[in-house]
């Protein structure tokens, strides 16, 4: 198996599950895994009108799993976002108005981010076979 696919089944079985039930690295991947895909899908601006000031917060999952430039462009493009927008809620702020007025700086910081892919899935692949190994540690309860 590849990595981005030892990465999605694992995130398919836990994505679900409650936070509070997760380790750190699993909430992380889980945190990483889900923006990654909307920022591929939709792009920075899009997802930067979508969540706000929350993008902060999923910055630290990056760092978490150890992609810190990431973690970096999606701070820089909050930054950007900040200049655009004026309050923490995005609400009513447009991807494409916002587009319009860092097209280049958003395109070269998105390219940046989006072409550390393989990077990333080797990263949160890493993280699933720990969470792997750990599982097989554990003893079963004796009943």
């Amino acid at each position: 198996m590849e990595n981005w696919e030892i990465v999605d089944d694992y995130f398919c079985q836990v994505c679900s599950l409650p936070e509070q039930g997760l380790s750190e690295s699993t909430r992380a991947l889980v945190e990483v895994y889900r923006s990654f895909g909307l920022i591929q899908n939709g792009g920075l601006h899009g997802y930067l009108c979508s969540i706000g000031d929350e993008v902060l917060a999923i910055a630290k999952f990056y760092e978490i799993v150890r992609i810190d430039s990431c973690a970096n462009i999606l701070r820089l493009v909050h930054d950007l976002w900040c200049q655009y927008w004026s309050g923490p809620i995005p609400d009513g702020s447009d991807p494409d108005d916002f587009r319009d007025r860092f097209g280049s700086e958003l395109d070269r910081l998105e390219e940046g981010f989006l072409n550390r892919e393989d990077e990333l899935m080797d990263a949160l692949a890493v993280i699933v076979r720990e969470q792997s190994t750990k599982a097989k540690e554990v003893p079963a309860p004796h009943g």
